[in-house]
């Protein structure tokens, strides 16, 4: 075997053996909007979103105060650490829209995403908020 052809089977090799970060990782660069959060609709004059990073950082809008933390992707377990947010003082449907929002982060167990839409589930199986994809790339 010639040194190129040996080269090149191991290049061939190599990214056969490495994950794709798209499949590892499909959520990285997409913005979500909840449509619906424990089985109430969100209110759509209250302005909220995550956007999943590529380096594992969550950030978004909670309905008053912006927020980031940390997530985590293992098959279809979607973890969303801590968060930390501003402290504005907002009106109390926004305040409690945001609360419901963190809420429901630590009670994800796994999510499901087809196309444009995802649902994030519990522990017991039962879905616990509906989003839908904000951002088109």
């Amino acid at each position: 075997m010639t040194r190129s052809c040996a080269v090149s089977l191991v290049l061939v090799l190599g990214a056969l053996v490495v994950p794709s970060p798209v499949l590892a990782d499909a959520l990285a660069g997409s913005e979500w909007a909840p449509s619906e959060l424990n089985g109430v609709a969100t209110d759509i004059d209250i302005e909220q979103f995550v956007r999943f990073e590529s380096d594992g950082r969550v950030a978004g809008n909670g309905g008053c105060n912006q927020f980031t933390g940390s997530y985590s992707i293992d098959g279809e377990k979607l973890t969303i650490g801590s968060v930390a947010a501003t402290r504005m003082a907002c009106p109390q449907l926004q305040t409690e829209a945001e609360e419901a929002l963190f809420r429901t982060f630590e009670n994800i167990a796994r999510f499901d995403r087809s196309g444009v839409a995802m649902t994030w589930y519990d522990a017991d199986g039962a879905a616990i908020a509906r989003l839908t994809q904000q951002d088109w790339d």
